[in-house]
């Protein structure tokens, strides 16, 4: 085997492994482990798709001693400012009642950016298929870096590049074009052809020598070794002459 093809084997697709790992671990980690802050109109659609619980300040227990008293008034003194039943029935209302409809900053996973995304475009189980693509994000990169069920674990991070691009790129490409494009907008377009490229690379290759897949699942060696005349068989085109007549034939002619 020439060195071209060893790398071809081998050393192409411990490449594309390790440039799918920097890509999708650090991705998937960031959206399974860490909270970011929603607001506005993304922080009342989580609350309704019961995400995150209402927040609501809690004043908790004050002792008297801290509460500020005036020069004039005892505390055990009633309170001289007239009531009105508007005024008790504010003051008698529930604080856990007023951010029920509101767009109150909340703090949740950062994958539940995709969540509110998928929602938007009307797609179903808008939650459960977040958490699908991160898992997928994360295990996923992990396992094709070390090799291990590198065709199913590829396939899986290629959907998410195309599912990725249908919601963030394709929309931009159709109406500006790919010349007309920011910056920005630019770089996560190739950027998400290229991943995609790559993981469907290693769907049809697989994850080359270097890798558990290889150690694991090699098929055995049968130890049966091929006849002369199998061999000359398989040799057959390279023995043709330029008529494409094999020598064999033509010396049984004559």
């Amino acid at each position: 085997m020439s060195p071209s093809q060893t790398a071809t084997l081998n050393l192409v697709p411990l490449l594309a492994r390790v440039v799918l790992c920097i890509a999708f671990i650090p991705a998937g980690w960031n959206k399974l482990m860490r909270d970011i802050e929603y607001s506005g109109e993304d922080a009342k659609r989580l609350r309704e798709m019961d995400v995150v619980g209402r927040t609501a300040p809690d004043p908790g227990l004050v002792p008297v001693s801290l509460v500020p008293q005036s020069a004039s008034v005892s505390p055990l003194a009633p309170d001289p400012r007239p009531t009105t039943d508007e005024s008790a029935a504010q003051e008698s209302r529930p604080i856990a009642d007023a951010p029920s409809g509101s767009g109150e900053p909340v703090r949740a996973r950062g994958l539940y950016r995709i969540s509110l995304m998928l929602d938007r475009n009307g797609w179903s189980y808008p939650v459960t298929m977040a958490w699908i693509a991160a898992i997928t994000e994360l295990v996923g990169g992990v396992c094709v870096f070390i090799g291990l069920f590198t065709r199913m674990w590829s396939m899986g991070l290629a959907i998410t590049m195309v599912v990725a691009f249908w919601l963030t790129s394709l929309g931009p490409l159709g109406e500006t074009g790919l010349f007309s494009m920011g910056v920005d907008q630019y770089n996560r377009t190739v950027t998400q052809l290229a991943l995609l490229a790559l993981a469907t690379g290693l769907v049809c290759s697989g994850a080359g020598g270097l890798s558990l897949d290889r150690s694991l699942f090699r098929p055995g060696k049968s130890g049966k070794k091929r006849s002369r005349r199998e061999e000359a068989e398989a040799c057959w085109p390279a023995t043709r002459d330029d008529r494409g007549i094999a020598p064999s034939s033509r010396s049984g002619s004559r």
